[in-house]
């Protein structure tokens, strides 16, 4: 493999008091003297360019978000097999892996005045600052690009419905395309607010596995009261969560389905999928709230919800002997050594609760594309650029880009995947492997990937046709690895047919919201501990509640949000 030298990360020439500043934080591990290099080497390569010489600069610049277990980007497979591939040569300007680090960085170098590279890679960017850059003339739009078959083959061989999410996923609020989209669409983090019940207290108790809130209520009672864990200490927590999770871990949001469908506490949409609603304001949701409120008062929620971290949280899930009844979350992960934890032994994925009013959802993540790949305005290679981005629509460069080399990291040879199997196999949701993982370096340290930051279609098929064999193990129907196929048919169908999609704003929707969009939310939370707590009464408080979200700018929110809605694919189906 060839050795390249790097370009400095930061071209901030003329700004040293703010680099010494992000030194610290942004700089990759490099020294200053490695800084130094780094610009004598940027500055050789001008030269060069500029001596006349006559010969075609190749030369792909890239600006990539860095990640911990890529140990060289340089000499990497991937890097070899891009260049030999498209003929071209590629240079790096590595930025940090953290996101607000980046961001930082990004802003400083575009704001500079100094050469910016071809390519920007990084999963990093909301739609807000997509569309600020594009505006800003610092991103270019790509629209015209994608939609031509001739320039983009690979994208346009995409099906129909996952390049129209792609596109519109992509779309900004002036009509714009800056981006190109990572799809890899993966049922397991669509619907990650998953129920497990202690199913070994269930037995010992002789209860069955309750399916409405009124049946979960007299488990609860009875774990709290009759000792299944057989320790003789009434130390059984009935109901455990995180608020504070981002990972499902929520319980709070995971009950509120069974009153009102909502992604999050603030808005969502009406029946007919026309109308933006602030879910938090509805009866239902203080339905929801008084409903839980009894729970916290009968002693069968744990206060801990409301204040552990996840530390804690994992520190009660491990706890000996098992302490806990029902808990929420989106990654077993969570127990220690999960294949081998007797505690998570004990427990048993389930399906949400009906609620008084027969209703069942459950918080669901709509599927987007991650905006990945822009291409900067005043690069010069443009259609190198472009062709880069479309062979990674390629299937066979995103397999490898994602998974490795094949035929040491995974395989598609009939013969190698003869007898596999998984569990959406086994739950007879697909009929036969395709493709098999034989050695996982997602989370290992490795010079074979760039850890999945570029543009890339892997179908839901690809991903749930995928047999992991790395274990060494043959498939078991125990093993916590394989509840996939029970998550699908338990929570994937769980929402209403129209749910809202992120939503693109305006510059000037995001510069009159933004104080709603920071406040409002921390507002919703403080407020439900408080009303389940009963540290805030829920009758008396309700209206103080909802006039303070109206002073903080809900309905101005709400505006700006119905109007982004509008603008969408989504919305112009609904209206059919």
């Amino acid at each position: 493999m060839k050795k390249r030298k790097n370009i400095l990360a930061l071209l901030m020439t003329g700004i040293m008091s703010i680099s010494i500043m992000l030194t610290g934080c942004g700089n990759n591990g490099q020294s200053s003297q490695d800084s130094k290099e780094g610009s004598s080497s940027s500055e050789e390569a001008n030269n060069s360019a500029d001596s006349g010489s006559g010969e075609e600069d190749n030369t792909l610049v890239i600006a990539l978000q860095s990640n911990s277990f890529i140990t060289d980007y340089e000499d990497n497979r991937l890097t070899d097999y891009y260049e030999e591939k498209l003929g071209i040569r590629i240079e790096f300007i590595l930025l940090p892996s953290d996101g607000s680090e980046l961001q930082t960085k990004l802003s400083l170098m575009t704001s500079s005045g100094e050469e910016l590279p071809d390519i920007l890679l990084t999963a990093a960017l909301k739609s807000e600052a997509i569309l600020q850059y594009g505006q800003d003339d610092v991103f270019l739009p790509v629209q015209d690009y994608l939609n031509n078959a001739d320039i983009m083959p690979n994208f346009n061989a995409i099906p129909d419905a996952e390049r129209t999410e792609m596109l519109d996923s992509g779309t900004m609020a002036d009509g714009n395309i800056y981006s190109f989209a990572s799809s890899q669409e993966n049922p397991w983090n669509l619907s990650p607010y998953r129920y497990y019940i202690n199913k070994a207290w269930l037995d010992r108790l002789g209860l069955p596995i309750p399916t409405s809130l009124e049946e979960l209520k007299e488990v609860l009672i009875a774990f709290r009261d009759k000792d299944p864990n057989g320790n003789g200490i009434q130390d059984e927590i009935p109901v455990y969560g995180m608020q504070s999770g981002t990972y499902g871990q929520n319980i709070l949001m995971a009950f509120m389905n069974s009153f009102i469908f909502c992604n999050d506490p603030v808005f969502s949409l009406n029946e007919a999928g026309t109308e933006v609603i602030p879910v938090c304001t509805t009866e239902s949701w203080k339905q929801g709230l008084l409903w839980m409120s009894e729970l916290y008062q009968e002693g069968l929620m744990a206060p801990g919800i409301f204040t552990d971290d996840s530390t804690q949280f994992k520190a009660v899930l491990n706890a000996e002997p098992n302490v806990v009844g029902l808990v929420c979350m989106g990654s077993y992960g969570n127990w220690t050594d999960t294949v081998n934890n007797v505690n998570f032994k004990d427990m048993e994925m389930i399906e949400p609760f009906t609620g008084p009013e027969g209703i069942c959802y459950t918080p669901y993540t709509q599927y987007l594309s991650d905006q990945v790949m822009y291409i900067f305005k005043d690069s010069d290679k443009v259609d190198m650029a472009i062709k880069f981005a479309d062979e990674n629509y390629d299937p066979h460069t995103g397999l490898i880009a994602r998974y490795g080399t094949e035929e040491e990291h995974w395989t598609t040879d009939p013969a190698q995947l003869d007898g596999l199997t998984n569990s959406y196999i086994e739950a007879g949701l697909y009929d036969e492997v395709t493709m098999a993982l034989l050695n996982n370096i997602w989370s290992v340290n490795n010079n074979v990937t760039w850890h999945d930051y570029a543009p890339r279609y892997i179908s839901l098929k690809d991903i749930c046709t995928l047999a992991d064999i790395t274990t060494g193990r043959e498939y078991d129907r125990e093993n916590p690895y394989n509840l996939m196929a029970d998550n699908l048919k338990f929570y994937n169908d769980k929402h209403p047919e129209y749910t809202l999609p992120d939503l693109k704003y305006t510059v000037d929707e995001t510069e009159a919201i933004l104080d709603a969009k920071t406040n409002i939310p921390v507002y919703i939370a403080k407020s439900m501990a408080e009303f389940i707590t009963g540290a805030r009464d829920l009758e008396t408080g309700w209206e103080q509640y909802l006039n303070e979200l109206d002073s903080m700018g809900l309905q101005a929110w709400l505006s700006a949000a119905q109007s982004a809605y509008e603008r969408t694919g989504q919305y112009a189906e609904a209206q059919k």
